[in-house]
C-alpha cells in the first residue's frame, strides 16, 4: 500500500465516478481502475461495487476509507512537521461547528495569538450530523455541537461514537425566541405546552429532517402543521422579525439576536412536559493529535465558559 493509493481511493469517493476521478487525478481510467484493483487484491477485500446510479462503497469499504482518511491526515501533518523545517511553520486549526454566536470571537484570538505565523483556518458550519460526520470522516479535527435531552438515540448513539471523545462544556435549559408579531412577545416566559402549540422555525437541516422523520425523533415538541427549516441564523432572524413563528434556542445561539427586536422567553415546565436541557459539546476523534492552535482554541473555549481544558 502507497500514499498515492488511498489518495486516489478518496478522490473516486469525492466524485461517485471512476472516470471523473481519473480527470481529476490526471491519470487513465484504465490505470486507476489497476491501482484500485492492486489495493484491493493487497487487503483481500472489495472497496467499490458499481450500481445503476454509479460506484458505491462496500460495508468494508466504508471502514477501509475512515482509516484511509485517517493515514491521509496523519501523513500530512508528517509532511508538515518534518519536510518542511527550512520554511515558516505553518499552522492548522480545523473546526466543524454549528453556528454559535461565541465563536468567530475565539477565532479571532487564535488570529491574534499567532499573529506573525503562517496559520492555515479550516471552519466548517453545519448541522449536528454533519458536524460529527466532519470528525469522523477526518475532514476537521475539533467539533462543536449541542445535545439535548429529546435528541435521538441514534444521534446519541453517534457521539458516543468508539472512534470519538466528548466533551461536555456546559449545559442550560431551552429558550425560545419570539418576534414582535408573536403573542407571546410580551411574555416573561413560555410553558412547554404553549411553545408545543406554536408554528415553529427550526435552525437545523440534518439529514433526519429532509426525510420527515425530525417529529418523530422529538417525541412531538414541535407543532407539524407550518414548520420552517432553516440553516443560517440570518433567516431566522427575517422569519422571526416578520412572522408569529417560535425558535427553540439553546443559550450559547441568543447572542445572534442582540441588538434586535427578537425577545428570548425562558422555557418553564409543566405537569405534562419538564423543559428540555441542552448540553454544549466537544467533539474529537481518537487518536488524532491536535496542533498547537488547536489545543489554544480548546483553552481558550473552555476559559470562557470557566472551566478548565482536558489535557491533549
Amino acid at each position: 500500500m502507497q500514499i498515492h493509493q488511498l489518495e486516489y481511493i478518496l478522490k473516486v469517493v469525492e466524485c461517485g465516478s471512476i472516470s471523473q476521478a481519473a480527470q481529476k487525478l490526471y491519470l487513465s481510467q484504465p490505470s486507476l481502475t489497476k491501482s484500485i484493483i492492486n489495493l484491493e487484491q493487497e487487503y483481500g477485500i472489495q472497496i467499490f461495487v458499481r450500481t445503476p446510479r454509479g460506484i458505491q462503497l462496500t460495508p468494508e469499504g466504508k471502514e477501509f476509507v475512515h482509516y484511509a482518511k485517517r493515514i491521509i491526515t496523519t501523513s500530512d501533518m508528517l509532511e508538515r512537521t518534518f519536510l518542511k523545517k527550512s520554511q515558516p511553520k505553518q499552522y492548522l486549526l480545523s473546526i466543524a461547528s454549528l453556528q454559535m454566536e461565541f465563536l468567530y470571537d475565539l477565532l479571532i484570538q487564535i488570529y491574534q495569538q499567532y499573529e506573525g505565523h503562517a496559520i492555515h483556518f479550516n471552519i466548517i458550519e453545519t448541522d449536528r450530523g454533519g458536524v460529527t460526520r466532519a470528525i469522523l470522516n477526518g475532514n476537521a479535527n475539533l467539533g462543536i455541537i449541542v445535545r439535548s435531552s429529546v435528541d435521538s438515540k441514534e444521534f446519541t448513539r453517534d457521539t458516543e461514537s468508539k472512534y470519538l471523545e466528548t466533551y461536555i462544556i456546559d449545559s442550560a435549559p431551552t429558550n425560545v425566541c419570539v418576534g414582535p408579531k408573536s403573542p407571546y412577545y410580551n411574555r416573561k416566559s413560555i410553558s412547554v405546552k404553549e411553545a408545543e402549540n406554536c408554528s415553529n422555525i427550526i435552525i437545523d437541516m440534518e439529514s433526519e429532517a429532509k426525510q420527515d422523520l425530525y417529529f418523530n425523533l422529538m417525541e412531538n415538541h414541535f407543532n407539524e402543521d407550518k414548520t420552517i427549516f432553516v440553516n443560517t441564523a440570518s433567516a431566522c432572524k427575517r422569519f422571526l422579525h416578520e412572522t408569529d413563528v417560535l425558535l427553540y434556542a439553546c443559550k450559547w445561539i441568543c447572542g445572534f439576536f442582540s441588538g434586535t427586536d427578537i425577545h428570548v422567553l425562558p422555557v418553564i415546565s409543566d405537569e405534562r412536559e419538564p423543559v428540555p436541557v441542552n448540553e454544549l459539546a466537544l467533539l474529537k476523534r481518537k487518536g488524532t493529535p491536535l496542533s498547537t492552535p488547536e489545543k489554544q482554541f480548546v483553552h481558550n473555549l473552555y476559559k470562557l465558559f470557566g472551566k478548565q481544558a482536558p489535557v491533549f
